[in-house]
């Protein structure tokens, strides 16, 4: 897989709020000023307020001025996804998704959950449960409707979503792999940055799968700019394949190539 599914630490983000208490106990927890924050969001978390109750999520889950609980850091979460904030859907549906000490898997309520954050056009959750559809990992396998949950999250222009959508047609992940459809995706992941994009498309140039014909220029230039970024991949690429099927002349057309891409990639991305 392109991206592991690991579960993070919750942080602290300037979610958008409303109201003026939310807002004060935002500043509290950047303050360290835990105390505080905890008088206000207990008092709004008995007002069903979805964001208090994922800022104290957060709060149980690090031990921020209360004692490290994540049965109790759990329960807040729960009760942010059901108030219907899609941070909470996507934490809790990547819970369900790996399953912990303290919550066990269940793949039906981690689709459940990261659906309804798709829903609410949580993208994030949209590359986490489009991946984990196509490869059936920590839900049940549904390739067809995993692949166009990726292509939604990657019409919003997430980097990680282009990739796999690309990466999933070119090598037919769990479905008919329709190369030459995936060049136009992993090209744009390619010019984002991504070196495996660019891994992909050094071999699609190198041996014509998915392009019109073999052009070991662009296949070069292509593993030259994954190897830049460490790919080892495609150094193994260029000494066991490229070299032993282009000129010296073509390589060096290539090297040109890919500073120039380079200098685009900069430019754009900036």
């Amino acid at each position: 897989m392109h991206i592991k599914y690991i579960i993070l630490l919750l942080v602290f983000v300037a979610i958008p709020a409303t109201g003026a208490k939310i807002e004060e106990a935002y500043k509290y927890i950047k303050n360290n000023q835990y105390g505080k924050a905890l008088l206000i969001l207990e008092k709004l978390d008995k007002e069903n307020n979805a964001l208090a109750q994922y800022y104290l999520a957060g709060m149980y889950s690090d031990g921020l001025g209360v004692q490290n609980d994540q049965i109790k850091s759990l329960s807040y979460i729960k009760k942010s996804a059901e108030n219907g904030l899609p941070h909470a859907m996507n934490r809790l549906g990547n819970l369900y998704l790996n399953g912990s000490n303290y919550i066990k898997a269940d793949p039906t309520k981690a689709y459940k959950w990261l659906k309804n954050a798709v829903d609410k056009e949580y993208i994030s959750a949209g590359v986490i449960l489009g991946g984990a559809l196509v490869h059936g990992e920590g839900v049940n396998k549904k390739p067809k409707e995993g692949l166009e949950i990726l292509k939604w999250a990657a019409a919003k222009g997430d980097k990680d979503a282009i990739f796999m959508v690309g990466n999933i047609l070119y090598w037919g992940h769990s479905i008919k792999a329709k190369p030459a459809e995936s060049i136009e995706w992993l090209h744009k992941a390619a010019m984002l940055g991504d070196s495996e994009a660019q891994r992909t498309l050094a071999h699609a140039y190198s041996t014509g799968h998915g392009v019109r014909e073999i052009n070991m220029i662009k296949a070069y230039s292509w593993a030259l700019l994954a190897q830049w970024q460490g790919d080892t991949k495609a150094r193994q690429l260029i000494n066991k394949v490229i070299i032993n099927h282009s000129t010296k002349n073509q390589r060096e057309q290539g090297r040109i190539l890919a500073m120039n891409i380079q200098k685009q990639i900069k430019m754009s991305n900036k």
